[in-house]
């Protein structure tokens, strides 16, 4: 399945503890369980490390 291409996506923006439920949530179910799993486990924590 596949979503459909937009122009430019607008980006999400979440606030500390909504970005540590989202990493927990993704813990649990397995952050290497996929290749985009693991990419937006990066880049979860990049973000709240302040990379």
């Amino acid at each position: 399945m596949s979503l459909p291409r937009v122009a430019a996506p607008a980006p999400i923006r979440f606030d500390l503890p909504e970005a540590a439920a989202l990493i927990s949530s993704l813990a649990v179910l397995g952050p290497t369980v996929s290749p985009s799993a693991a990419s937006a486990m990066r880049k979860l924590t990049e973000a709240v490390g302040g990379r």
